[in-house]
């Protein structure tokens, strides 16, 4: 063993990592890092300042940019609740004590550190930039070809796995911990790629949306095996793999065997409670799915057998009754000037697109008949909206513009597809000339 006074401490020196070449092989350091001393803020500008511009663009696409070019409804709380934590996760893992313990001394907070870029802030980013947003990128021309090739399902895993066993090998997660531009690379690479991989459970475009629920769970399923199979190497194994950590000074009283351990535990363990919770929540809403359309087919076959027995009734068949309509949604826009009324087709059919009529007067009750009329739908609670985008439907008379012309003094929306039972949020945003006004209800199927 070396005595502790020849052994440099890591991230003390610009060249990074010149305490490794001090320990032979086999040894490891014994010097023990006591008391708060291993509490350090580091703080790389580089981070601060992408998180900040990146945070920056995701305001402006979603206020201004999206006022601008009319790309979609307006993020919800929970859209932009969900891209703060992201970022805020970001800043934390990437910056501070936690990135100090995992770039200096412990294994096991590296890979804490990887688990929260790659499987935590990948999902709550997902959730927070709207779906519209994804399907601006997809229409870049040489971009969204990449971008729509890499999210298939087969290459998205086969990228994110592949990247996460390369940088695992003993002689490339060595590399990284040696020269901090490589680690830079190695952290833009998961992240990337993690978005990727999450791609086909998560998506909200509606140009490349989500697998069905029973392909997600074959997905989650396969996901499950190359982190477990490297998390148990890792675990097993009793020497030490990378001989940094070997090196660095001990924290906490962890032996770098136990650290390694600890490490290969948390890339088993927690990462598959993620996928068993993504696996659970696509088998819940498959099994809702299943049963709204037993319920939809019970319906049908009722009235089918109601008809029939009517057809044999010797009785004589009555005059036919008009079809009832239901008022649907009212809805009373923020400055009193419009009152939507948005015609909900009944019984609804969750799997299904369907076209919404909206009629809207003013505030002196005349119908309006040539509007701008955005409308959108979103469950708050949950978190996510529809996977669709509405729009003026087929055959509508619009101008360059977005303002259309009423028929028969109905606005018709298509692009509606509400996939679930449960509390809808409808917003409304109507401008006539240099009038707008928009206003929101809920609807309850």
């Amino acid at each position: 063993m070396i005595s502790p006074s020849s052994v440099l401490l890591a991230h003390v020196v610009e060249a990074r990592r010149l305490h490794q070449d001090l320990i032979a092989s086999g040894q490891t350091n014994t010097e023990v890092i006591t008391g708060w001393d291993w509490f350090v803020w580091d703080f790389h500008p580089s981070i601060s300042i992408g998180l900040a511009i990146f945070s920056l663009f995701y305001v402006w696409l979603i206020g201004p940019a999206r006022r601008r070019w009319n790309l979609g409804p307006e993020a919800t709380k929970w859209e932009k609740g969900f891209f703060a934590s992201s970022i805020i996760l970001l800043e934390l893992s990437l910056d501070g004590p936690v990135h100090h313990l995992a770039d200096n001394y412990l294994f096991s907070v590296h890979m804490f550190q990887h688990l929260i870029i790659t499987l935590i802030t990948p999902l709550l980013m997902l959730a927070g930039i709207p779906g519209w947003a994804w399907d601006q990128i997809l229409r870049v021309p040489l971009l969204g070809s990449v971008f729509r090739w890499a999210v298939k399902p087969v290459w998205a895993f086969l990228i994110y796995n592949g990247v996460l066993i390369a940088f695992h090998l003993p002689s490339a997660y060595n590399a990284t911990m040696i020269d901090h531009n490589i680690h830079i690379l190695e952290h833009l690479m998961f992240m990337a790629a993690a978005m990727l991989v999450w791609w086909p459970i998560l998506s909200r475009s509606e140009a490349m949306p989500p697998l069905s629920w029973g392909a997600q769970l074959i997905y989650l399923l396969a996901m499950s095996f190359p982190m477990k199979a490297l998390g148990a190497v890792i675990t097993v194994k009793e020497d030490v793999l990378y001989t940094f950590y070997a090196a660095a000074p001990r924290v906490w009283g962890l032996t770098p065997g136990g650290d390694q351990r600890l490490g290969g535990l948390m890339m088993w363990l927690p990462a598959g409670l993620v996928l068993w919770f993504l696996a659970g929540r696509a088998f819940t809403l498959w099994w809702k799915q299943d049963r709204r359309e037993r319920k939809v087919t019970s319906v049908a076959l009722v009235l089918i057998g109601s008809l029939f027995l009517q057809g044999c009734s010797k009785e004589t068949p009555s005059a036919p009754v008009a079809p009832i309509v239901k008022p649907g949604v009212m809805i009373q826009t923020d400055k009193n000037l419009f009152q939507a009324q948005l015609l909900i087709p009944e019984p609804m059919n969750m799997s299904a697109m369907f076209v919404l009529p909206i009629r809207i007067t003013d505030k002196a009750g005349a119908v309006v008949e040539r509007a701008k009329v955005t409308v959108d739908a979103t469950m708050p609670e949950h978190g996510h909206g529809m996977m669709t985008h509405p729009k003026p439907a087929a055959g509508s008379k619009c101008d360059a513009k977005g303002v259309c012309q009423a028929e028969d003094g109905v606005f018709r929306v298509d692009g509606f597809r509400l996939h679930m039972p449960g509390s809808w949020l409808f917003t409304v945003s109507v401008e006539v000339g240099e009038t707008s006004d928009r206003g929101e209800a809920r609807y309850e199927f």
